[in-house]
């Protein structure tokens, strides 16, 4: 009972996450693709200072944390398929937060210390710089969390 729990909170963290990659995926990035340089850069900088907040950083450490308990609970059950599973599901919840961490953040901390948008020399510059880099490591984490996703789901409906 309590590993079945434990998964299923997973799935929703893992869901959570993997919905807000995939929002930026197909609407946020494309919206701003036909801004002007300075209203993406003021745009992205904003985003990036709001989202570290109360109700999105326990939920991105969640969607690590939480994967990786199922499957240690999940190593102590006798449902092989799935223990299995829920293992493969905490490895691939690893990925998008390690590519958030080793990519995305970087790319937002040089974006905001750049400056205020109206101080950038070359906002043109400093958009591709983060644009095309950030968009294609947000699509891996967009793609890496939903195959968690859909493995823990998986593992909850072995679990029943």
């Amino acid at each position: 009972m309590f590993t079945t729990l434990l998964t299923t909170l997973s799935a929703v963290v893992v869901g959570l996450t993997s919905g807000l990659y995939w929002g930026f995926t197909v609407a946020v990035m494309p919206g701003l693709r036909d801004t002007d340089d300075q209203t993406f850069i003021a745009v992205m900088q904003a985003i990036n200072r709001r989202i570290q907040n109360i109700w999105f950083v326990p939920i991105f450490m969640g969607s690590l944390l939480v994967p990786i308990a199922a499957a240690i609970a999940l190593l102590a059950s006798d449902h092989d398929d799935a223990r299995r599973w829920g293992v493969a599901s905490a490895i691939l919840a690893v990925i998008p937060v390690a590519i958030t961490v080793g990519g995305n953040i970087p790319l937002n901390n040089a974006l905001d210390s750049a400056g205020d948008v109206s101080d950038i020399e070359d906002p043109g510059s400093t958009r591709r710089a983060f644009e095309g880099p950030w968009t294609r490591l947000n699509l891996w984490r967009t793609v890496t969390s939903t195959a968690a996703l859909a493995a823990l789901i998986r593992t909850v409906l072995l679990l029943r």
